[in-house]
């Protein structure tokens, strides 16, 4: 399995319209889905595919 974070835009997009289906599109959906990948980040080094 590669990296998930490696090339993220796809990911991205996809968070971004989950998120903005819930809340709306604009500036709280885009600081929403900054916040998921700035954690996902900071906590890849801890992430366990085999957990899942």
């Amino acid at each position: 399995m590669g990296d998930p974070l490696g090339n993220p835009e796809r990911l991205i997009r996809a968070v971004y319209a989950y998120v903005a289906y819930r809340i709306g599109p604009g500036v709280d959906a885009d600081d929403v889905t900054s916040d998921v990948f700035e954690r996902a980040l900071r906590y890849r080094d801890s992430f366990d595919p085999n957990q899942w």
